[in-house]
């Protein structure tokens, strides 16, 4: 399975419209009902929803007419309008990867329909292009829901203990969807994951997203066990404020911090300091899994007019001269300190752990700052301003309680046993007398003392620690999908 398989990384969807869904909760799989029907590949409809999806979404109720793509988006002639539209809001999520457990109700039928279309894939990409226009039989439909699968597979998370995913497909919303070979849900493993980065989250918002992905479940045919949330961007955009407002500062020195890695961006070049003559388009504090960036959003999308147009109509209201992003990315590691497992509790605890992140793990100040009395400094205004943004969106508690999630037993009985066993087994071979339990445990040790030696046991164990994903400083027992 890992052999059909590729790195995964969710691209954005292209512009277009998708067809209108039936009404209702969808039902069970059902054949591409057009097969000569040609592709339409949809901007996703994304970020900025207020609380969590209700259990289901009919995609006929998305209105795309609030957005027109145009080829002069950001070069408009004429003093732009600095009334924001009723529709937009300060931020969002800007990416969202979640895990479902499921179980298929008849996976036969599914892995059939997805195996044929994978292949037809492969088919198409061995063509290359024509004059004629192919017969799309790479597409299937769900309930009335179109996906694309691809030629091949992904994986699902990173190091050797890479999950491989059989199928990877895109939907007519723009999410992307992989599903593994395995009929039921596992304990630890996942079988189901969908993404939605910043293009659909934007157009749709985070609750129509949300529902949309418990929905495709369903339209596979699947029952979901439950969800885990792999990662999850959190994000500010502020038209009219420069990011030179925030470089300054920043490049003097004037923050509060417990980030080790700090980096700045420069002219679009990731860099690690200032130049001579250079603009400073950003930077960035901390590295996965908790990572803050802050950069120029008019500069990072302009190659990108439907992302353009999509922060005019859903973020700034207008088109402003200059525009800053603040992000906030947050993965699986980092979410279960702050207790967070599934979708629903980064929805009831993100205003909380967007305040402690802003205020106690990062923030600019509005002066030098006096390390043996940082809390004294004041914070500095644009801080402020991003910070208010921020709660403008993410409405909720700030007092939630950020307790880590509990760590899973993981039972070593068996693997104990083996070890006990080997000690008989060798004393008996040896002709070792053992008398009593304190005999064998005397024996055991010297034993073990003996193969040991001089070596630094703990710096192994250490090593082993960090080569397995667990940080053993902090975690004594692991759940195996820790790194999903």
């Amino acid at each position: 399975m890992c052999s059909e398989s590729s790195q995964f990384e969710p691209q954005e969807p292209s512009p277009g419209r998708a067809p209108h869904r039936p009404a209702g909760r969808p039902g069970g799989a059902q054949p591409k009902s057009d097969g000569t029907r040609h592709r339409e590949e949809v901007v996703g409809r994304g970020s900025g929803g207020t609380a969590g999806g209700p259990p289901a979404f009919d995609a006929s109720g998305v209105k795309d007419s609030a957005i027109v793509f145009t080829s002069d988006a950001g070069n408009r002639e004429g003093e732009p309008s600095n009334t924001p539209s009723q529709k937009t809001t300060t931020g969002g999520e800007d990416w969202l990867s979640v895990n479902f457990y499921v179980d298929f109700s008849d996976f036969d039928e599914l892995s059939e329909q997805l195996n044929l279309a994978q292949a037809a894939a492969v088919d198409l990409d061995s063509k290359g292009s024509s004059d004629e226009t192919p017969v799309f039989h790479d597409e299937i439909e769900l309930c009335g829901i179109r996906f694309i699968v691809a030629p091949r597979g992904a994986r699902l998370g990173g190091g050797r203990k890479a999950l491989g995913m059989k199928w990877r497909l895109q939907s007519e919303h723009g999410l992307s969807v992989l599903i593994a070979n395995m009929p039921a849900a596992h304990k630890t493993v996942p079988n189901v994951n969908v993404v939605a980065t910043s293009l659909p989250l934007m157009q749709l918002g985070f609750d129509a997203a949300w529902a949309l992905m418990q929905d495709y479940v369903e339209a596979l045919g699947g029952e979901r066990s439950r969800n885990k949330l792999s990662r999850v961007d959190a994000c500010v955009d502020l038209p009219d404020v420069s990011v030179e407002d925030f470089c300054t500062p920043f490049a003097k020195d004037w923050i509060v911090s417990r980030a080790r890695q700090r980096d700045l961006y420069e002219s679009g070049v990731f860099l690690s300091s200032h130049k001579a003559g250079r603009i400073s388009t950003g930077f960035a504090v901390g590295k996965s899994p908790l990572r803050l960036r802050v950069y120029d959003k008019l500069i990072e999308s302009r190659r990108s007019p439907e992302k353009l147009a999509l922060l005019e109509a859903r973020r700034w209201g207008y088109m402003p001269e200059k525009a800053t992003r603040v992000e906030i990315q947050l993965s699986r590691a980092k979410l279960k300190q702050y207790g967070v497992d599934t979708v629903e509790d980064w929805i009831a605890k993100r205003a909380t752990i967007v305040d402690q992140l802003t205020c106690n793990w990062f923030r600019l100040t509005d002066g030098p700052v006096d390390r043996n009395h940082a809390n004294r400094t004041p914070t500095h205004p644009v801080w402020k301003e991003a910070r208010e943004a921020f709660f403008q969106w993410c409405k909720g508690a700030r007092n939630m309680v950020l307790e880590p999630l509990p760590k899973l037993h993981v039972d070593m009985s068996k693997q104990m046993k083996q070890i006990v066993g080997m000690f008989i087994g060798i004393f008996a071979r040896i002709g070792k007398p053992i008398s009593d339990n304190a005999m064998f445990f005397r024996e055991v040790e010297f034993a073990v003392r003996d193969i040991v030696g001089k070596r630094d046991m703990c710096a192994e164990v250490q090593r082993r620690a960090l080569e397995t994903f667990v940080n053993s400083s902090t975690i004594d027992r692991r759940d195996s999908d820790d790194k999903f």
